[in-house]
């Protein structure tokens, strides 16, 4: 397939100022957004206008929303062209994350719930956070919440059956 010099091309509110790098054989173009910001994009999303903007018009403030462990506390800079947020979860730990992350789905804590699945799977005990975020009403959906949550009934159960035993 021949290339597309897209090089002024103006799709929506991006500006396509040169080529870039290639990245995984697919042609990418430098473009300056309207808003200012500068991103990369490839030209085959230029060309459907599944890219319009590098983010902005898409962007919805987040400040103060709560995405599982992670609360929104501040617009954080753009990583590789694309919005994100400085979240702090519910551990205490900040985290950069990328908007279209959060919103999706796809992070959900600073790392920390992954270790706690991971532990939780290598039969630990269940940890401190899980019980934490129960006793707060904080609802989850994905599977790893629920292998955390299974774990935490069977100790619970457990430790009661111990403690009316020892009576």
């Amino acid at each position: 397939m021949e290339k597309i010099d897209e090089t002024g091309n103006r799709h929506e509110r991006l500006t396509v100022v040169a080529e870039s790098k290639s990245q995984g054989g697919k042609v990418m173009w430098l473009c300056k957004c309207d808003c200012g910001n500068t991103v990369t994009i490839r030209g085959t999303s230029l060309r459907s206008g599944r890219t319009e903007s590098c983010g902005c018009i898409t962007k919805k403030d987040e400040i103060g929303n709560r995405h599982e462990r992670l609360v929104v506390i501040a617009e954080a800079e753009p990583l590789s062209g694309r919005v994100a947020w400085l979240c702090k979860c519910d551990c205490g730990n900040e985290k950069v994350i990328l908007g279209a992350s959060l919103r999706a789905g796809h992070t959900g804590s600073c790392g920390c719930l992954h270790k706690e699945v991971s532990s939780a799977k290598r039969g630990d005990k269940t940890p401190r956070m899980f019980t934490d975020q129960i006793a707060g009403g904080i609802q989850k959906s994905r599977k790893n919440f629920m292998i955390i949550f299974v774990n935490a009934i069977t100790t619970f159960v457990r430790s009661a059956a111990r403690r009316r035993t020892s009576i």
